[in-house]
């Protein structure tokens, strides 16, 4: 790998050092071998300092340093940590609806809410009332007022998640209102935003409390809408 070859560098021309030192060589052959030591450590974080010559593979191929491989779209944190695939979540193309409930409502397509299951939770194979704990848990489809986070990407601030109620429309899009395109910086031509779903009531009682379009009016950033 690029960073054990670069580590192998430094504690190579750290031994190198050591030994001009202990040997008594020149002040400006020490100051060599110490820019040359400040160069792979430099590098081993960002091989991509301006004015500085890349550090390279035998091969002559530049090293992919820590800095590259956190960095940029297809890093270790956009490309990985933000960007990963999970459950209990959607995404499509946003459309404006003015007549949504200002500030408060999320709308998304409806087909799949027709099939209402008819008990959500189901105890054991005919149980006596207060005998047994629920013993499966069925997932249903999301219903009017049910808490959701709404996303945009890329996320540069608070307001880019905030919480939303949902609205079951007969859409195939996000639906929301007008007002709140500013804080996602949304232009409704062709943008799409991901929708998360809390599943527990830990989750969800923060989703509303603290996370809802009414209490992220007043930005943290310029203390003004």
């Amino acid at each position: 790998d690029d960073l054990t070859h670069q580590l192998a560098m430094i504690i190579r021309h750290n031994e190198n050092l050591k030994r001009q030192e202990k040997t008594g060589a020149p002040a400006h052959i020490i100051s060599e071998f110490a820019k040359l030591l400040q160069f792979h450590m430099a590098t081993y974080f960002d091989n991509e300092l301006p004015g500085q010559p890349w550090a390279t593979q035998q091969s002559g191929r530049p090293i992919k340093s820590i800095c590259s491989r956190l960095k940029a779209k297809e890093g270790r944190i956009r490309g990985n940590l933000m960007g990963k695939r999970v459950d209990f979540s959607a995404r499509t193309v946003i459309t404006p609806d003015p007549n949504m409930n200002v500030l408060m409502r999320l709308g998304f397509r409806g087909p799949d809410t027709l099939y209402r299951l008819k008990a959500l939770v189901e105890n054991g194979p005919n149980p006596q009332p207060g005998e047994t704990g629920a013993k499966y848990i069925v997932e249903r489809h999301l219903v009017d007022g049910d808490y959701v986070l709404f996303n945009t990407q890329p996320s540069l601030h608070k307001m880019s998640i905030m919480g939303h109620k949902v609205k079951i429309l007969p859409y195939s899009t996000f639906r929301l209102n007008l007002s709140v395109t500013a804080p996602y910086n949304a232009g409704f031509d062709g943008d799409e935003m991901n929708m998360h779903v809390p599943q527990s009531f830990e989750t969800r009682a923060e989703v509303a409390e603290l996370m809802m379009v009414p209490k992220c009016i007043v930005s943290p950033q310029s203390n003004r809408p």
